[in-house]
Protein backbone atom coordinates (compact mmCIF):
# COMPACT_ATOMS: atom_id res chain seq x y z
CA UNK A 1 0.00 0.00 0.00
CA UNK A 2 0.78 3.45 -1.07
CA UNK A 3 0.94 6.65 1.25
CA UNK A 4 -2.07 7.88 0.07
CA UNK A 5 -3.83 4.29 0.54
CA UNK A 6 -2.31 4.65 4.33
CA UNK A 7 -3.41 7.81 4.74
CA UNK A 8 -7.05 7.08 3.80
CA UNK A 9 -6.76 4.39 6.17
CA UNK A 10 -5.78 5.76 9.16
CA UNK A 11 -8.93 8.98 7.94
CA UNK A 12 -11.20 6.43 7.78
CA UNK A 13 -10.76 4.68 11.36
CA UNK A 14 -10.51 8.20 12.93
CA UNK A 15 -14.05 8.71 11.59
CA UNK A 16 -15.09 5.65 12.76
CA UNK A 17 -14.09 6.00 16.43
CA UNK A 18 -15.41 9.08 16.15
CA UNK A 19 -18.80 8.01 14.48
CA UNK A 20 -18.64 5.78 17.51
CA UNK A 21 -18.58 8.61 19.88
CA UNK A 22 -21.42 10.38 18.13
CA UNK A 23 -23.52 7.37 18.65
CA UNK A 24 -22.59 6.74 22.03
CA UNK A 25 -23.77 10.17 23.21
CA UNK A 26 -26.72 9.99 21.24
CA UNK A 27 -28.10 6.68 22.96
CA UNK A 28 -27.13 8.04 26.15
CA UNK A 29 -29.37 11.60 25.77
CA UNK A 30 -32.03 9.33 24.10
CA UNK A 31 -32.23 6.78 27.14
CA UNK A 32 -31.75 9.63 29.54
CA UNK A 33 -28.21 9.10 31.35
CA UNK A 34 -25.31 10.84 31.42
CA UNK A 35 -23.03 9.92 28.42
CA UNK A 36 -19.94 8.27 29.43
CA UNK A 37 -16.68 9.97 29.14
CA UNK A 38 -13.55 8.59 26.68
CA UNK A 39 -10.38 7.94 28.77
CA UNK A 40 -8.33 10.98 27.20
CA UNK A 41 -5.25 8.02 27.22
CA UNK A 42 -7.76 6.43 23.90
CA UNK A 43 -7.26 9.29 22.14
CA UNK A 44 -3.60 9.90 22.76
CA UNK A 45 -3.23 6.05 21.73
CA UNK A 46 -5.20 6.55 18.68
CA UNK A 47 -3.03 9.79 17.42
CA UNK A 48 -0.04 8.37 18.10
CA UNK A 49 -0.43 4.83 16.68
CA UNK A 50 -2.03 6.85 13.26
CA UNK A 51 1.35 9.63 13.45
CA UNK A 52 3.94 5.99 13.95
CA UNK A 53 2.22 4.42 11.10
CA UNK A 54 2.12 7.29 8.37
CA UNK A 55 5.60 8.31 10.26
CA UNK A 56 7.52 4.61 9.26
CA UNK A 57 5.43 3.90 5.55
CA UNK A 58 6.68 7.61 4.64
CA UNK A 59 10.33 6.67 5.44
CA UNK A 60 9.71 3.08 3.45
CA UNK A 61 9.19 4.31 0.72
CA UNK A 62 11.49 6.00 -2.10
CA UNK A 63 9.35 9.44 -2.15
CA UNK A 64 10.61 11.16 -6.21
CA UNK A 65 8.25 13.29 -7.88
CA UNK A 66 9.19 14.15 -11.59
CA UNK A 67 7.63 17.00 -13.07
CA UNK A 68 7.81 17.08 -17.02
CA UNK A 69 6.88 19.92 -19.50
CA UNK A 70 7.45 20.74 -22.62
CA UNK A 71 7.19 24.13 -23.92
CA UNK A 72 6.16 25.01 -27.67
CA UNK A 73 6.34 28.55 -28.81
CA UNK A 74 5.77 29.90 -32.25
CA UNK A 75 8.88 31.81 -33.15
CA UNK A 76 8.31 35.57 -33.18
CA UNK A 77 8.99 37.02 -36.86
CA UNK A 78 10.95 39.83 -36.14
CA UNK A 79 12.21 42.10 -38.99
CA UNK A 80 14.19 45.16 -39.50
CA UNK A 81 13.19 48.09 -41.64
CA UNK A 82 14.98 47.18 -44.97
CA UNK A 83 13.70 49.40 -47.64
CA UNK A 84 11.44 47.95 -50.26
CA UNK A 85 11.77 47.91 -53.56
CA UNK A 86 8.83 48.68 -55.71
CA UNK A 87 8.06 48.45 -59.69
CA UNK A 88 5.23 49.82 -60.76
CA UNK A 89 3.46 48.81 -64.07
CA UNK A 90 0.23 48.24 -66.24
CA UNK A 91 -2.15 46.46 -63.63
CA UNK A 92 0.43 45.48 -61.47
CA UNK A 93 3.53 46.07 -59.19
CA UNK A 94 6.34 44.01 -58.28
CA UNK A 95 8.16 44.79 -54.73
CA UNK A 96 11.15 43.28 -53.57
CA UNK A 97 13.78 44.13 -50.52
CA UNK A 98 16.20 41.98 -48.52
CA UNK A 99 15.28 39.18 -46.02
CA UNK A 100 16.82 37.81 -42.80
CA UNK A 101 13.78 36.66 -41.01
CA UNK A 102 13.20 33.19 -39.99
CA UNK A 103 12.43 30.23 -42.50
CA UNK A 104 9.28 29.12 -40.79
CA UNK A 105 8.05 33.53 -41.12
CA UNK A 106 6.31 34.17 -44.43
CA UNK A 107 5.90 37.73 -46.30
CA UNK A 108 2.05 38.62 -47.42
CA UNK A 109 1.17 42.05 -49.06
CA UNK A 110 -1.83 43.59 -47.14
CA UNK A 111 -3.56 46.00 -49.83
CA UNK A 112 -5.41 49.08 -48.97
CA UNK A 113 -7.77 50.98 -51.76
CA UNK A 114 -8.17 54.17 -49.43
CA UNK A 115 -10.93 55.06 -51.49
CA UNK A 116 -12.89 52.27 -49.44
CA UNK A 117 -10.95 51.15 -46.90
CA UNK A 118 -11.03 48.15 -47.87
CA UNK A 119 -8.13 45.50 -47.18
CA UNK A 120 -7.19 42.62 -48.72
CA UNK A 121 -4.20 40.11 -48.82
CA UNK A 122 -1.97 38.78 -51.79
CA UNK A 123 1.14 36.18 -51.60
CA UNK A 124 3.18 35.31 -50.24
CA UNK A 125 6.27 36.55 -51.38
CA UNK A 126 8.76 34.40 -52.89
CA UNK A 127 12.17 34.43 -50.82
CA UNK A 128 15.51 32.91 -52.14
CA UNK A 129 18.71 33.16 -50.31
CA UNK A 130 18.50 36.76 -48.44
CA UNK A 131 16.23 38.31 -51.17
CA UNK A 132 12.31 38.45 -51.45
CA UNK A 133 9.96 39.52 -54.07
CA UNK A 134 6.05 39.69 -54.03
CA UNK A 135 4.56 40.17 -57.62
CA UNK A 136 0.81 42.01 -57.13
CA UNK A 137 -1.89 42.61 -59.71
CA UNK A 138 -3.92 45.38 -59.35
CA UNK A 139 -7.13 47.17 -60.73
CA UNK A 140 -6.69 50.25 -63.21
CA UNK A 141 -10.02 52.65 -63.70
CA UNK A 142 -10.56 52.15 -67.02
CA UNK A 143 -13.45 54.57 -67.56
CA UNK A 144 -11.08 57.28 -66.53
CA UNK A 145 -7.46 55.57 -67.43
CA UNK A 146 -6.29 57.84 -63.88
CA UNK A 147 -3.93 55.17 -61.37
CA UNK A 148 -5.85 54.11 -58.70
CA UNK A 149 -3.85 54.79 -55.56
CA UNK A 150 -3.48 51.82 -53.20
CA UNK A 151 -1.02 51.63 -50.49
CA UNK A 152 0.51 48.39 -49.23
CA UNK A 153 1.92 46.86 -46.06
CA UNK A 154 3.97 43.94 -46.24
CA UNK A 155 3.18 41.83 -43.04
CA UNK A 156 5.70 38.64 -41.81
CA UNK A 157 3.58 36.03 -40.47
CA UNK A 158 4.00 32.88 -38.65
CA UNK A 159 3.56 29.38 -40.17
CA UNK A 160 -0.03 29.36 -38.59
CA UNK A 161 -1.47 32.20 -39.56
CA UNK A 162 0.16 31.89 -43.32
CA UNK A 163 -1.38 28.11 -43.95
CA UNK A 164 -4.50 30.00 -42.63
CA UNK A 165 -4.73 32.53 -45.11
CA UNK A 166 -3.25 30.53 -47.72
CA UNK A 167 -5.99 28.07 -47.54
CA UNK A 168 -8.24 31.21 -48.20
CA UNK A 169 -6.93 32.12 -50.87
CA UNK A 170 -7.12 28.78 -52.34
CA UNK A 171 -10.85 28.50 -51.17
CA UNK A 172 -11.78 32.34 -52.51
CA UNK A 173 -9.66 32.54 -55.55
CA UNK A 174 -6.88 34.67 -54.43
CA UNK A 175 -9.35 37.35 -53.21
CA UNK A 176 -9.00 37.52 -49.46
CA UNK A 177 -10.53 40.41 -48.03
CA UNK A 178 -9.83 42.01 -44.21
CA UNK A 179 -11.72 44.49 -42.11
CA UNK A 180 -8.27 45.39 -40.68
CA UNK A 181 -4.96 45.14 -41.38
CA UNK A 182 -3.03 43.31 -38.28
CA UNK A 183 -0.06 41.16 -38.46
CA UNK A 184 2.53 40.60 -35.22
CA UNK A 185 5.73 42.39 -37.57
CA UNK A 186 5.73 44.38 -40.32
CA UNK A 187 8.68 45.01 -42.74
CA UNK A 188 7.28 47.92 -44.47
CA UNK A 189 3.75 49.99 -44.15
CA UNK A 190 1.65 52.13 -46.05
CA UNK A 191 3.44 51.74 -49.42
CA UNK A 192 1.74 54.21 -52.02
CA UNK A 193 1.36 52.87 -55.22
CA UNK A 194 -0.58 53.76 -58.80
CA UNK A 195 -1.53 50.89 -60.51
CA UNK A 196 -1.52 52.81 -63.50
CA UNK A 197 1.76 54.52 -63.41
Amino acid sequence: MGQAEWMLVVTIGSLVGVGAMGLNLVSALWNGRHPRPVPMSTWLGVMVLAASVLWTRWDDEATSTIVAAVATAQPICSVSGAPVHVETYLSGARLAGNWSGSRSCHLWALIQDPRTGTFWLQGPATVEDTTWTLSLALATDEATSEPLPYLVSIAAVDEETHNGWLAEARALDGIVSREHATSSAWLARHIPLDAAS
